[in-house]
């Protein structure tokens, strides 16, 4: 049997993570049942990430675990590019699906997953975690593309989206080409990778109750109809704080422009072609004088440094 594993990427590491608790709690099940520990396997779904190095194995599973099957071989990742370990599924609703041997040779498949929003893909877990995480850049391709992931439709953190129902078919491929379901164990995650809630069972039953108390954590529903956004930047003088004793400067040297006089396309950053600059003094007395002069680049927010020559400095 399989235990198909998060990467590093999100979960949390602490003494209490998820990935940490669930397996455990699971392994004891298993050896209640007379399943064998030289029967397990532990694969990290690391999908097109690379795959785990050893110290990220010991920091996710904790030493524990990692003592435990690690000096026996039986821990590794997810390798997309190793087709002597991949099984060619075909096609379905124009997906190419081609997924993980270990886990299709598997007598049982146990995902532990974590229920968190993701931008594109709806929430984290369910069949997400294997159509993402045990697949081939092929089945990857099928929807981590433009025209689904910026859809006139989407809508960030939704539990209804083209990239969802991709993954669906997939994982259900996946399972009707095995011969038997995955079992799943979600966590629904607060901001510290805490557990909020966690469910077990078949992916299709389990994802959906998942998400509802994910929605609840994750997506705040405010708006009865759409808006119109635009996003600026606060005016200069808000942003900018004047002690309560502080005088405007009466006969200050005119070098040009001010910059609230600067167009309002340039403080948009929205078009390229505006620059903004500066000059940094060394003001100790008696000696005052200008060392550098950096140009920021508006609309990419890039510097320019450049520095004036001087007895002690280099020009670059």
């Amino acid at each position: 049997m399989v235990f198909v594993i998060p990467d590093i990427v999100k979960g949390g590491n602490q003494p209490t993570s998820h990935r940490k608790v669930a397996i455990r709690a699971c392994l004891d099940e298993l050896y209640a049942a007379g399943v064998e520990k030289k029967d397990i396997l532990l694969l990290f779904s690391n999908g097109l990430h690379p795959r785990a190095t050893v110290p990220e194995m010991r920091t996710i599973l904790g030493e524990k675990l990692f003592n435990e099957f690690y000096p026996s071989g039986q821990i590794t990742s997810h390798d997309s590019e190793a087709y002597d370990y991949l099984v060619d599924l075909g096609y379905t609703a124009r997906n190419y699906v081609i997924m993980n041997k270990y886990v299709f040779d598997a007598d049982i498949a146990i995902l532990i997953g974590h229920t968190q929003g993701n931008p594109y893909g709806g929430y984290s877990g369910g069949y997400k975690h294997c159509a993402a995480g045990i697949s081939h850049w092929r089945s990857i391709s099928a929807y981590h593309v433009p025209q689904v992931m910026h859809r006139q439709d989407f809508v960030p953190v939704s539990t209804n989206s083209e990239m969802l129902h991709k993954f669906d078919q997939q994982g259900m491929l996946m399972e009707e080409k095995m011969g038997k379901k995955f079992f799943c164990c979600d966590a629904v995650l607060d901001t510290k990778s805490r557990q909020i809630e966690i469910n077990s069972g078949w992916a299709k039953e389990m994802q959906t109750i998942s998400r509802k108390m994910a929605d609840k954590r994750t997506y705040v529903h405010w708006a009865e109809k759409k808006y119109d956004i635009s996003v600026t930047e606060l005016p200069e003088a808000l942003k900018r704080k004047r002690h309560k004793d502080s005088k405007p400067h009466e006969h200050k040297k005119d070098y040009g422009k001010d910059i609230a006089q600067r167009p309002e396309i340039a403080a948009l950053r929205i078009e390229e072609g505006h620059w903004e600059g500066a000059t940094l003094w060394w003001a100790r007395r008696p000696v005052r004088r200008p060392l550098s002069s950096p140009c920021w680049r508006r609309k990419r927010k890039t510097t320019l440094p450049s520095r004036f020559p001087a007895r002690t400095l280099t020009p670059f």
